[in-house]
């Protein structure tokens, strides 16, 4: 499942360029999910197979988590903050998701309280989904989202130096969650995951129509029916999916990546017929995928790239605009494309020197420790 992790990473920067909509495959939103889903599945197998021998494992699980995502995620945040105080200094900035000017604003009107909530929570990382939900007026207070942005106005999140950690904010929410809820019952795992599904789309019609938006794409609780899916299809569907012939195996694998890659289409005939569809598909090939991936060392050394890539993409896109590379290709459709794969291949290959540097050796050490414990 390695290439497909990579290969929803590279969505998400297609999604956050220029390059956005020019595509018939999935968009971000669906990428992301479709990770959740993944998440979900992964962390289902390592709580069972892993980390299942009482509350000592419970903590070991909840640091190695910690190890995986805090110090790339670390890093990657202090490159940001000097790059842009770099560029600034030069007298550059970016044209699009600027954070720093959003920062400087709060700090400006004696906002305090909230500049160190935004300090706390990105660096934590928790409650960065929360921003979502709001706009910030021209007098620096916060009001419920409400469309896009008047004069003076800002986006929750635009303070954030990464805001696309968000959807570690809610990765942060499962994980605390996963080790009671790995320890249901099958079918209350199947009833609370439709629960929380179910909740989550109906929020359309008992929420504000302003917030429900923001709150079905971004807020953590609203994320989770989609990593119960993935351990629903670790626990439920794995030992059921696993014995049925190849074809109906290779059907199910077919028609999901023919709806990844031709998505839009799909959607002129349904719109949430489309969603379901696609999040079905990937719940129930999941466990296909992953016994017919698990043993192939250059999938698993792809799949650990997407996680770097997601957190390094959005700088590589903000330097891309800073030297002007954005204004300069992107004119036509070819240099919206060109400005993607350029910032994609960017990306991919800072993210190939932090897993070397970083990553793989924080991986063996976490192996270590579970092995010893």
């Amino acid at each position: 499942m390695g290439a497909l992790r990579l290969f929803l990473a590279c969505v998400v920067i297609v999604a956050h360029t220029s390059a956005g909509g020019l595509l018939p495959c999935i968009g971000g939103k669906h990428a992301v999910r479709i990770f959740f889903i993944i998440s979900g599945f992964y962390m289902a197998m390592i709580l069972s197979e892993k980390y299942h021998e009482g509350d000592r494992r419970k903590w070991l699980f909840y640091s190695n988590r910690a190890l995986r995502i805090f110090p790339p995620f670390w890093i990657v945040l202090a490159l940001e903050i000097i790059v842009t105080l770099a560029f600034l200094s030069m007298g550059r900035s970016p044209v699009e998701s600027a954070w720093l000017p959003a920062f400087q604003f709060l700090v400006e009107h004696g906002k305090w309280g909230v500049v160190s909530a935004y300090i706390v929570s990105q660096i934590s990382s928790i409650g960065v989904d929360l921003a979502f939900l709001f706009t910030i007026t021209k007098d620096a207070t916060f009001q419920f989202y409400h469309g896009s942005p008047g004069p003076g106005e800002f986006r929750g999140w635009k303070p954030f130096p990464m805001g696309q950690m968000w959807t570690i904010s809610c990765e942060l929410l499962f994980y605390a969650l996963a080790p009671f809820l790995n320890r249901l019952r099958s079918h209350w795992l199947v009833g609370l995951c439709l629960l929380v599904m179910g909740f989550a789309f109906s929020s359309y019609h008992w929420l504000p129509a302003n917030v429900s938006t923001v709150a079905a794409d971004f807020l953590g609780f609203m994320q989770m029916g989609y990593f119960l899916g993935g351990m629903v299809a670790y626990h439920v569907l794995r030992p059921r999916m696993e014995i049925l012939p190849r074809w109906p195996q290779f059907a199910l694998a077919l028609a999901l990546v023919l709806l990844i890659l031709d998505f839009k289409p799909a959607t002129s005939i349904s719109s949430t017929g489309s969603e379901m569809m696609l999040y079905l598909l990937t719940i129930a090939t999941l466990p296909l995928m992953f016994s017919q991936t698990r043993k192939l060392g250059w999938d698993r050394w792809l799949g650990n790239l997407s996680y770097p890539v997601y957190l390094v993409h959005v700088s590589v896109i903000r330097i891309g605009d800073q030297l002007g590379l954005k204004n300069a290709l992107g004119t036509t459709t070819q240099g919206h494309l060109l400005f993607t794969g350029i910032c994609m291949v960017v990306s991919i290959l800072l993210a190939a020197a932090l897993a070397s540097l970083i990553e793989n050796r924080l991986d063996t050490w976490r192996q270590r420790r579970v092995q010893h414990c």
